[in-house]
């Protein structure tokens, strides 16, 4: 069998209610991770959707090892940055619609994403 994948999500909000039952329903996947902008929110969104790590840096925790997937759960006029920063950093990304808040921005995510 191979390893469960990764998965840190950044946000409390939608991302926990809406993507976290979803992965937690893959047999082979595994929430590691929530972030959240500030540590506060972050320590107590993982406690409160028993998730073991918090983040409250989306970079640092895209640039961790022991992540494989990024879901970006925030709105559109944040999300192109932490896409970008999560693609950048060789993770796969699940990005929801709309997935930028420009067409140019969704351009420029969509040519990051076949050149990582």
């Amino acid at each position: 069998m191979s390893p469960k994948l990764r998965v840190g999500i950044i946000s409390a909000n939608w991302g926990a209610i809406a993507h976290l039952p979803a992965w937690r329903s893959l047999g082979n996947v595994e929430v590691t991770a929530m972030c959240t902008s500030r540590q506060e929110s972050a320590e107590a969104a993982a406690k409160q959707f028993g998730v073991e790590r918090a983040f409250w840096d989306y970079k640092a925790m895209c640039d961790d090892p022991d992540i494989d997937i990024v879901d970006v759960g925030t709105s559109p006029i944040q999300r192109e940055e932490m896409v970008a920063y999560a693609l950048n950093a060789g993770k796969h990304v699940l990005n929801q619609m709309p997935f930028a808040a420009s067409l140019a921005g969704a351009r420029r995510l969509v040519d990051l994403s076949h050149a990582n």
